[in-house]
């Protein structure tokens, strides 16, 4: 994630995002969720905040609702971006190397500012009081999360206790 793209509306949570998936075990164990069980990154980092802000884990209605919120830019623009941006990594006939990861950083950018539309919306349509002390139930939201998108429950705890222990 990029600090330089900004949301439009003041966004604490957009400032945790990025410090927290700058840990390189955060941002692989997110990218593994994502890749390979299909998770959504923003809403496991949005779950990680609102522990940070002594949030209790959300209730299987309110995983629905953040899910469908985030769906639209999910399908319309984050995954299509990142699939191109993908894409652009691997040599075509007659590449220009230089000039086609000019366009891939273009395309990341594009999917970085997709991400802050998507991190936006969680933020606004779920607000989030901050107690001042963390929840400390990070890995209770976490494995219900991933539980509820239908991650094999061994694999969802695993990945929990893996994520809550890369944030100590």
């Amino acid at each position: 994630m990029n600090k330089e793209i900004n949301s439009p509306f003041p966004n604490p949570f957009w400032d945790y995002a990025l410090r927290i998936y700058g840990r390189a075990a955060v941002r692989d164990l997110c990218l593994m969720l994502q890749d390979q069980q299909g998770a959504d990154i923003n809403l496991i980092l949005f779950l990680l905040w609102r522990d940070d802000c002594g949030v209790a884990p959300p209730d299987p209605d309110d995983l629905d609702a953040m899910t469908a919120t985030l769906l639209p830019v999910r399908l319309r623009a984050i995954e299509p971006l990142r699939g191109l941006r993908r894409i652009m990594k691997r040599p075509f006939p007659d590449d220009l190397p230089v000039l086609r990861e000019n366009l891939r950083q273009r395309l990341l950018e594009a999917e970085l500012a997709a991400e802050a539309v998507a991190q936006t919306l969680l933020y606004t349509r779920f607000p989030v009081e901050d107690s001042g002390a963390p929840a400390h139930k990070a890995a209770q939201a976490i494995t219900g999360y991933l539980r509820h998108i239908g991650v094999d429950p061994r694999v969802a705890e695993d990945a929990a206790t893996r994520l809550d222990a890369a944030l100590a």
